[in-house]
């Protein structure tokens, strides 16, 4: 299972030591390019660059606490484009971030994970960036469809 602290410890590691995250970033590319492409492609003309490279950022950390906590393998396209579209399903039905969040929260296994994923994209006034909120519900599908393929729990949670 993936926790908080293991969640913190990483963006603190990160902040830390910046050679690190791109460390990680080239595994990604390296093991996984399928999974590297869908987060960068799919949905990336929508988002600003301030968003894309802070959705680059949660996901490097997200994926470095999955490969932690889990023996992650290369993860194939079809899988990917169909965990893709199931999301968006979602996402289009309730088009709405606390509803979408509420519907998926419901049956997400790794609750700590998808609390960081949460507070991390949330509107709130106190972040130091703004993230518009066709961007958050992008940012949303695209954090949800990764975990829960990095998670390996994708038939549990579908």
């Amino acid at each position: 299972m993936i926790n908080l602290e293991l969640l913190d410890k990483i963006v603190e590691d990160f902040e830390k030591n910046p050679a690190q995250f791109d460390k990680v970033l080239e595994k990604v590319e390296a093991d996984n390019l399928a999974l590297f492409d869908m987060l960068l492609g799919s949905h990336a003309e929508i988002l600003n660059d301030d968003e894309m490279d802070y959705l680059v950022f949660l996901f490097i950390i997200i994926y470095e606490a999955s490969s932690t906590a889990y023996n992650l393998s290369k993860i194939e396209e079809e899988p990917i484009e169909r965990m893709d579209e199931s999301t968006w399903e979602i996402i289009n039905e309730y088009n709405d971030f606390e509803k979408c969040y509420d519907h998926i929260e419901k049956d997400f296994i790794e609750k700590e994970l998808l609390e960081f994923i949460y507070v991390s994209i949330e509107n709130d006034d106190e972040k130091d960036y703004d993230i518009t909120e066709s961007g958050r519900l992008v940012m949303l599908s695209v954090l949800i469809t990764e975990s829960k393929l990095l998670c390996q729990i994708s038939n549990a949670i579908d």
